[in-house]
């Protein structure tokens, strides 16, 4: 018995300092949220993205806010509050309603590259304010982003949007293009696809914009160029895609057509860069041309071999 207990003493004094390390980037992060949100003074998006943030660990349930909430659920903790969150709680990155404060919630553990976090704040940032933008979510299931060939096309055009982020010019113009042209085959092949990508582009793709244009202020299109490279052959595209393309249209568009965020309307910001750009979509010389410059061969047998696998997964 004593034994036993000694255990769980033991157990709970290791939990404590587990935690501690879980959340101990909360305060930096705070101050980095603020940081950012006093360079962007709302030019962006036309409103102020600064909110009160809320880390939360969810194996442990424990939280650390920048600020006090009006139910008294939070105690003084150095630079900021802390508590535990109920069980049925949610604990998601995203803007979640909790204590009576809508808050921007990131879970720990945070990042440990400043970039990375940053990118994160800012991300959530925005989605605290989007239904204030008047872009609420919608609820989507881009499940043609899980076929053979829907993949194979999304890869292709995720490499177009990476030589296009690394080019200036006539290249960049050209890359842009081909990313266009390829999305275009896949929104025309693929029934429903506009409306299921659109609802996508416009929820996560512009909160990955934002992230990026924010919190990677320094070199944001070399950040998301890697971003891309890092989602060629992502497992989930379907659930994932636009957390890298919607950065790389953005950052385009902030090139091509600067007054964009105002002008989004029900449109997805590729079709507002391809009302600058033109894209030939439905020419399918050009199609042929582009999927050829970004490894169609290649890409299509993985994807393939991807597809014969997935009935014995």
């Amino acid at each position: 018995m004593r034994g036993a207990l000694a255990s769980l003493l033991l157990g709970l004094a290791a939990a404590a300092p587990a935690a501690a390390q879980e959340l101990a980037l909360a305060p930096a992060a705070a101050r980095e949220l603020r940081q950012l949100c006093t360079d962007d003074r709302g030019r962006l998006w036309g409103v102020s993205l600064c909110g009160p943030l809320i880390v939360a660990d969810p194996a442990t349930r424990q939280v650390w806010a920048s600020d006090q909430d009006p139910e008294g659920r939070l105690v003084r903790s150095g630079e900021g509050w802390s508590g535990v969150m109920e069980p049925d709680a949610p604990i998601a990155n995203g803007a979640v309603e909790w204590a009576g404060v809508r808050w921007i919630m990131a879970v720990a553990p945070l990042p440990d590259d400043a970039a990375e976090r940053r990118v994160l704040l800012a991300r959530e940032a925005w989605r605290r304010v989007q239904p204030q933008l008047g872009l609420a979510a919608q609820p989507t299931d881009a499940a043609h982003l899980e076929t053979e060939r829907g993949r194979t096309l999304m890869r292709l055009e995720m490499r177009a949007l990476a030589t296009a982020l690394r080019s200036r010019g006539q290249a960049r113009r050209n890359a842009a293009q081909d990313a266009l042209v390829l999305r275009g085959a896949r929104l025309q092949e693929m029934a429903g696809a506009f409306a299921q990508e659109a609802a996508l582009d416009r929820n996560e793709g512009l909160a990955a914009y934002t992230g990026v244009r924010l919190g990677a202020s320094d070199q944001p299109e070399i950040f998301a160029a890697r971003t891309l490279d890092r989602y060629d052959g992502h497992p989930a595209l379907a659930r994932s895609y636009a957390y890298a393309t919607g950065p790389a249209y953005g950052l385009l568009l902030d090139d091509y057509r600067r007054a964009w965020r105002g002008e989004l309307g029900v449109y997805a910001p590729a079709d507002l860069l391809n009302s600058v750009l033109a894209a030939p979509v439905g020419d399918r010389q050009r199609l042929a041309r582009a999927a050829e410059r970004y490894g169609e061969a290649a890409v299509a047998a993985e994807e393939r071999a991807r597809a014969q696998a997935q009935p014995s997964r």
